[in-house]
């Protein structure tokens, strides 16, 4: 039975409530996305309003921080929350690397192996386990003086997850993550003949056992409680594929699956017309595909199809409000105790 994880709020008031809600209902981790507020600061109210959930950041944007910065912030979680931090980095893309944070993009695999690199010899550097000397390709960490050394903590071996859902992405959660966190834009087809293979490959070019790094998986769910709140979840649904599905950085996942002229259709109908007309061409059986779908009391059911033994835990995007507490739906996709 596949684990769900709800998202909690961005914001600082409602994170501490929704986490507090979802850990009551009996949800063993949650994630903290990157949209209109900073991170960090809503996966601290959240840790520090609960005993037991995890909170993870799904996805923290990498470049945008120095990782000497991200360590700290990380760390600190990690004391605070007696190791129930999971630090989930991502890439971004080139035009809001660039144009929203104003900070350098290349070579954003090698970038990010660097990154979380960096980070491991920062943290090693904070335990005392020797003296910081980090000389990356990208990232040079060499001074850490006695003032701002935080020291040891209980708890120093903070999981790594890395955001994405092509080859090169997941080839490099196999060799120097924790997890992967995918994107909702996905098949189980394409997870099991893609990912997975990737993942095993990264994991043994390094000596390391591909069972050790975790797959989560977002989803989006059609959903609804009658006819009509069904079919605007459906649309909802197919109008954020015709968005994703329009960059080419989804174009692998529709040809794997043999809709090998969907992007190129996409991406001219978001040029003319925006989301809504790239909507109105993803065909039904597309929807259905990506999508898990089904009525809110068969949810369970078809998220245990969709995802046993291909991964771990599953996070249930909109038109599900998150965190799923006060939706009437946590009772039904919690499995039993």
């Amino acid at each position: 039975m596949v684990r769900v994880d709800p998202l909690i709020s961005q914001h600082l008031r409602q994170a501490g409530t929704g986490a507090v809600e979802a850990e009551q209902q009996g949800f063993g981790c949650g994630w903290v996305s990157e949209t209109v507020a900073d991170p960090f600061a809503a996966s601290a109210t959240a840790l520090l309003a609960t005993d037991e959930l995890r909170i993870g950041t799904a996805v923290s944007v990498a470049f945008a921080r120095s990782p000497f910065a991200v360590a700290q912030s990380a760390w600190e979680l990690s004391r605070a929350s007696e190791g129930r931090f999971v630090l989930g980095l991502g890439t971004q893309v080139k035009a809001h690397a660039e144009r929203r944070f104003s900070v350098e993009w290349s070579l954003p695999i090698a970038r990010l192996r660097d990154y979380i690199q960096a980070l491991r010899a920062i943290w090693g550097a904070f335990q005392g386990d020797g003296r910081l000397r980090y000389e990356g390709e990208f990232y040079q960490h060499t001074l850490l003086t006695d003032h701002f050394d935080p020291g040891p903590i209980e708890h120093p071996h903070i999981p790594v997850y890395v955001s994405g859902v092509n080859v090169r992405i997941a080839e490099l959660a196999g060799e120097v993550a924790d997890g992967l966190i995918a994107h909702p834009l996905h098949t189980r087809g394409y997870l099991e003949s893609v990912i997975w293979p990737s993942i095993r490959w990264g994991a043994e070019k390094v000596g390391r056992d591909p069972a050790e790094i975790s797959l989560v998986v977002p989803a989006w769910v059609v959903t609804g409680s009658d006819d009509e709140s069904r079919a605007a979840s459906f649309r909802a649904i197919r109008q954020q594929i015709g968005i994703f599905g329009s960059t080419t950085a989804y174009k692998q996942v529709l040809e794997t699956e043999g809709w090998t002229d969907l992007q190129p259709l996409l991406n001219a109908a978001m040029k003319e017309g925006g989301p809504r007309a790239a909507g109105e061409f993803v065909p039904d059986e597309v929807v259905e595909a990506i999508a898990v779908t089904g009525p809110p009391d068969e949810l369970r059911q078809v998220l245990d199809a969709r995802f046993d033994g291909v991964a771990d835990a599953t996070m249930i995007y909109s038109p599900i409000p998150a965190p799923l507490v006060g939706s009437g739906l946590a009772e039904l996709l919690l499995p039993p105790r």
